[in-house]
C-alpha cells in the first residue's frame, strides 16, 4: 500500500492552511477540561514525557504540546515526518515518489502518529520543507537538516535517504551505521532484524549490518525471501510457517489453511499473509485462531453462520487488552471476542477498532459518528467524531499511554461546514488542544 507525495505533504506540512486554533492563545493551549491540570495527568506526562504535534491558528507551522496542552516546542517546524492520525512508518521507494506505509508495522510497534515520546523527532524547517533532520525535546536541531527523507527512530536506528536517494541507517548521534544500503526500500529493525528489498526479493540484516538468517547462508544472493520478515513477540511469518528469531520453525500451517488463505487473499498478493503477526499470543490465519505453539483454538468455519469472520485483508484486526474486534457474517456488524473466540460485546457497530486504556473507537450506525465504548460495550465518550484521514493500523485510533488520542470533529452548529476541528482528547472526551482546518 502506498500514498503519493502530495498526500504526505498535506499531512506533514499541513500548517500552511491550518486556520484558527480553537484551544486558546499562545504560548499555552487552553482546553475543554474542567480539571485540565489534574495531578494524574501531570504525573502521567512526567513519567513518559510524551509530546503531541499541534498547529496554532496564528502560525502555519508545527509545534509540540505537553500532556496538558501547553506549548513545549514553539510552532516553528515546516514539516514533521509523523503527523497526528497518520503512520509513523512511511518509507519512500527509490524509483518514485510513493511512500510505503504498512499498518501492521505500526501495530507491532504500537506507534501513534504525531506523538514525540523518544529523544529525537524528524522534521524540517519552515523555510525548507524538502530537507529533513532531527530535533531534540527542546526543539533544537540535534541532527541538522540534510536528508531527502528521514523516518522516526525505531529500536535504536532511523532510516534516512540522502540527496542521491540512497538509503542509510543512522544512530541517534547522527552517525551512518552501515554505509549505503543496496536496496530500493527498507524496513525498520524488528527484534534485531531489518529487511532490504532489491526489486526481486528481500534480504535480512542484523543490528551489525551483516546478512542474517537465510540471507547469510547463500553465497549467490542474500535476497532470499519473497516478503520481508517482521518479527513480533519472537515470531515471524515466513512462507506458510512461523519461525523464531534464530530462523527455526515453530510450526507450519495445514494444507487446508494454506489453500483457504490463498483464496481469501487472492488479489492482494503484495500483502497476503505476509504480516500475520502474533499479538497477545494469538494469530488468525485461514479460518482458524492459533496460539503461540500452533495449536488451533477456534475454527471459524464459514459454513457455520453462528461463528464470526476475522481478519479479511480489508478488515485486519488484532488482540489488544485481551479483546479483538470481529464481524458477524450475517449482519456484517462488529463486536468483540475474547481469546477463546467467545463474543464479549455483541456485534452492533458499523466499524470497530482495538481497545486501549479500556476504551475502543467504534462507528455508531445510528448517528454515523465515531465514539468510544468501554469493555461492557457502553458509551464512555458519545459518538461525535469523524475518522482521521489516513488509516495507519488498528492501533491508530487508540489512546496512548497518557490517555490521549487524535480525533476529528465537526465544528459547532453555524460554523463553516467545509472546515473541521482537529486535535487531541483525553479519556473523558475533553479536548486537550485542537485547531480548525
Amino acid at each position: 500500500m502506498s500514498f503519493d507525495m502530495t498526500r504526505r505533504e498535506a499531512l506533514g506540512v499541513l500548517g500552511a492552511a491550518a486556520g484558527t486554533l480553537l484551544a486558546g492563545p499562545l504560548p499555552a493551549m487552553a482546553s475543554d477540561n474542567k480539571d485540565e491540570d489534574s495531578s494524574s495527568d501531570a504525573a502521567k506526562g512526567s513519567e513518559t514525557g510524551a509530546l503531541y504535534a499541534a498547529l496554532p491558528g496564528a502560525n502555519s507551522n508545527w509545534g509540540f504540546v505537553d500532556v496538558n496542552g501547553s506549548w513545549v516546542i514553539e510552532p516553528s517546524l515546516g514539516g514533521i515526518a509523523s503527523a497526528p492520525g497518520d503512520s509513523c512508518y512511511t518509507v519512500p521507494h527509490v524509483n518514485d515518489s510513493s511512500f510505503a506505509r504498512d499498518s501492521q508495522i505500526n501495530d507491532n510497534l504500537e506507534l501513534h502518529g504525531g506523538v514525540f515520546d523518544g529523544d529525537l523527532f524528524p522534521a524540517t524547517t519552515a523555510d525548507d520543507t524538502e530537507t529533513w533532520g532531527y530535533i531534540d525535546r527542546t526543539g533544537k536541531w540535534a541532527i541538522e537538516p540534510q536528508y531527502l527523507y528521514a523516518a522516526c527512530f525505531i529500536n535504536g536506528f532511523a532510516i534516512v535517504q540522502d540527496k542521491d536517494k540512497d538509503f542509510h541507517f543512522i544512530t541517534p548521534e547522527g552517525k551512518d551505521a552501515f554505509g549505503k544500503l543496496d536496496c530500493k526500500t527498507v524496513t525498520p529493525f524488528f527484534e534485531g532484524y531489518a529487511c532490504l528489498y532489491s526489486g526481486d526479493g528481500w534480504g535480512v540484516i542484523d543490528t551489525k549490518g551483516e546478512w542474517a538468517l537465510a540471507s547469510a547462508k547463500d553465497t549467490t544472493s542474500p535476497y532470499k525471501y519473497s516478503a520481508p520478515l517482521v518479527f513480533n513477540e519472537g515470531k515471524c511469518f515466513d512462507d506458510f510457517k512461523y519461525i523464531d528469531t534464530s530462523g527455526n520453525t515453530i510450526f507450519e500451517f495445514s494444507e487446508e489453511d494454506r489453500g483457504y488463505a490463498n483464496r481469501l487473499y487472492d488479489g492482494y498478493k503484495d500483502t497476503r499473509p505476509i504480516y500475520k503477526s502474533f499479538h497477545q499470543d494469538r494469530v488468525f490465519y485461514g479460518h482458524r485462531m492459533y496460539d503461540a505453539q500452533g495449536k488451533v483454538l477456534t475454527d471459524f468455519t464459514f459454513n457455520d453462520f453462528k461463528q464470526v469472520i476475522i481478519a479479511t485483508y480489508q478488515d485486519e484486526r488484532i488482540f489488544h487488552e485481551d479483546l479483538c474486534a470481529a464481524k458477524d457474517p450475517i449482519t456484517h456488524v462488529w463486536g468483540y471476542i475474547d481469546k477463546d473466540g467467545t463474543w464479549v460485546i455483541k456485534p452492533q457497530f458499523e466499524v470497530a477498532y482495538s481497545f486501549s486504556q479500556g476504551l475502543a473507537m467504534v462507528l455508531d450506525p445510528a448517528s454515523g459518528n465515531y465514539g468510544f465504548i468501554d469493555k461492557n460495550g457502553d458509551w464512555k465518550i458519545p459518538p461525535r467524531f469523524r475518522l482521521p484521514d489516513g488509516y495507519a493500523g488498528d492501533l491508530s485510533y487508540t489512546f496512548d499511554a497518557n490517555g490521549r488520542v487524535f480525533v476529528v470533529a465537526d465544528l459547532p452548529d453555524g460554523s463553516n461546514s467545509s472546515r473541521m476541528r482537529y486535535g487531541w482528547i483525553d479519556t473523558d472526551g475533553n479536548w486537550v488542544c485542537s485547531w480548525e482546518y
